[in-house]
């Protein structure tokens, strides 16, 4: 059970030093206990709840020096303040020591009022380390259920989903017969809340493994032209649904690394969000040139625009600016969150421009060449 009081290890061979010690620090309010050697010290460490060692440099076998490196690489004695007791004055000594894993010193004779001023500052790297620890060790539990939820989540929530949208696929497809209008108006229901519900769980996973670092890029040589050529074909069909015409400007001829399919998404990411955000009749531009050593890309629309006080919103998580989809779209309020950490994977920097009823440039660069 841990004791109420601190408990300090004076390790010294001469009884005389433990009692010289031993007196000041019950007066102090600590509880002391004193052992002879340096494998005495270790074995004290490993049954006790030691806050602070006092450790004599000079003893027969086990030195100080050796004692304290033995404790340090324990996982009970790691945490616990060394503090040297030495005659030893020479800087290459105290140095020693040190580097063995102590972290602080008492030169001989031993001044007591000092001794005790340093037990306390002891005492108190002691509390803050402790606290780092038990924070740590609360952090990494808590990763742990993060990734049984991944786990969960990968399997038991995106596969019943996707039985849902393959079975009302088929009903739409009318393979079991054919459906009245009311029954084809509530199967279309259906399938847009399932694949909303399935693109926000993916979004949540996807968003998840990147901050855990468990998501890695695959960089291969691409071309920006050619991954903006291939997301303006993807996404013509959507502007055209609202009559925005959607343009694409050549401009970086020159190669980059980077991972295809995520630069792809965060493309895609931005294209529909701009289509998203611009009412009918409006335009998309999407363009790229080499400035600087780097590849920018840039996706201008005449939307709605964002206020100078909500830009600095625009990649936060779940995010809810006063800004509406033209068109009663959906979204996970994760798109812009993925693209930039996607970005960020990349060593690039993405930024935007815009007013409110001015439309939004968004822009992103990444490195050129190999």
């Amino acid at each position: 059970m841990r004791q109420e009081k601190p408990l300090i290890l004076v390790v010294d061979d001469e009884e005389s030093n433990i009692i010289v010690f031993k007196r000041p620090l019950v007066k102090a309010g600590y509880e002391v206990m004193g052992v002879s050697d340096g494998a005495a010290a270790l074995m004290a460490v490993a049954e006790n709840d030691i806050d602070v060692i006092l450790m004599d440099w000079m003893m027969p076998g086990m030195s100080g020096v050796e004692a304290t490196a033995n404790i340090k690489v324990t996982p009970q004695g790691q945490l616990i303040p060394i503090i040297m007791v030495t005659a030893k004055a020479d800087q290459t000594d105290i140095k020693a020591g040190l580097d063995a894993g102590a972290d602080d010193y008492i030169t001989k004779p031993v001044e007591m009022e000092e001794a005790l001023a340093r037990v306390r500052s002891a005492l108190r790297q002691r509390l803050l380390e402790k606290g780092l620890h038990e924070a740590n060790e609360q952090l990494r539990r808590l990763m742990e259920l993060k990734d049984d939820f991944l786990n969960i989540a990968s399997h038991d929530i995106r596969s019943p989903l996707a039985s849902i949208l393959g079975f009302a696929d088929e009903l739409q497809r009318e393979d079991t017969g054919p459906l009245n209008e009311k029954q084809k108006r509530y199967l279309d229901i259906i399938v847009r809340a399932g694949k909303r519900q399935l693109k926000l769980v993916n979004d949540l996973l996807d968003l998840a493994r990147i901050e855990t670092g468990k998501d890695e890029l695959h960089k291969t040589l691409v071309m920006m032209d050619s991954l903006l050529a291939e997301t303006c074909e993807a996404m013509l069909y959507t502007a055209k649904e609202k009559e925005i015409t959607l343009t694409r400007v050549k401009g970086c001829s020159q190669p980059l690394m980077a991972d295809e399919g995520k630069i792809l998404r965060v493309l895609s990411n931005l294209v529909s969000n701009a289509i998203k955000f611009t009412p009918k009749g409006g335009a998309v531009e999407v363009s790229c040139k080499a400035a600087g050593g780097e590849c920018v890309v840039t996706v201008t629309d005449s939307g709605v625009g964002i206020s100078a006080e909500e830009l600095p919103k625009l990649f936060g998580k779940f995010s809810k600016l006063s800004s509406r989809p033209t068109a009663g779209e959906h979204g996970s309020g994760l798109g812009l969150s993925i693209t930039k950490q996607i970005i960020d994977m990349h060593k690039g920097r993405i930024w935007a421009e815009s007013a409110a009823g001015q439309g939004t440039s968004l822009h992103f660069a990444l490195p050129l060449g190999g």
